[in-house]
């Protein structure tokens, strides 16, 4: 796999947060569920290691955005994809952040507010994370945007409408 494409590069370490932050915050429900301290603790670190874990995917936005204008992607996609992905990446940094302090603050304490708040908060970012992955995927397929942002739409004709425009006539 040659990772020195800006574009594979994003592609690829966006999964960190799309699929950890979901991921972690299962665990952590689990853990608060069974008030097993154990996986409440491993719940709150893998949410704390994978949120912070957007950070790589937002740096290398800019690095895939060079390399898809070169297909002439359209700019407003791209744009759109690019400003909620800037709100996420700062909201999931501070997820990670009040995971990092649920998790001191659930060692010392045993207390299960803070991380229920993590909980909950996770939860919204695997929400918005996955709507800035979508908005990421409609920038190379536009058959996931909307039809009426899709441009024009398939004329339907048929395989024979194309071979008698081709000159290629069956009769």
């Amino acid at each position: 796999m040659d990772l020195t494409n800006g574009a594979q590069l994003h592609i690829a370490l966006n999964h960190i947060a799309v699929i950890g932050v979901p991921l972690a915050a299962l665990v952590l429900a689990g853990g608060l569920l069974r008030r097993s301290a154990d996986v409440t603790v491993a719940g709150l670190a893998l949410l704390a290691l994978t949120a912070i874990g957007v950070a790589p995917a937002y740096f290398t936005g800019e690095g895939a955005e060079e390399v898809v204008e070169a297909y002439g992607v359209d700019d407003g996609v791209i744009h759109e994809h690019e400003e909620f992905a800037e709100k996420v990446a700062v909201a999931t940094g501070l997820l990670g952040l009040l995971a990092i302090g649920a998790l001191v603050a659930f060692r010392r304490t045993g207390g299960r507010a803070l991380p229920t708040v993590a909980l909950g908060a996770a939860l919204l970012a695997a929400g918005a994370l996955a709507w800035t992955a979508h908005l990421g995927g409609e920038i190379r397929h536009p058959e996931i945007r909307p039809a009426s942002e899709r441009g024009a739409a398939p004329t339907g004709e048929t395989h024979d409408d194309r071979d008698r425009d081709r000159g290629h006539d069956d009769d």
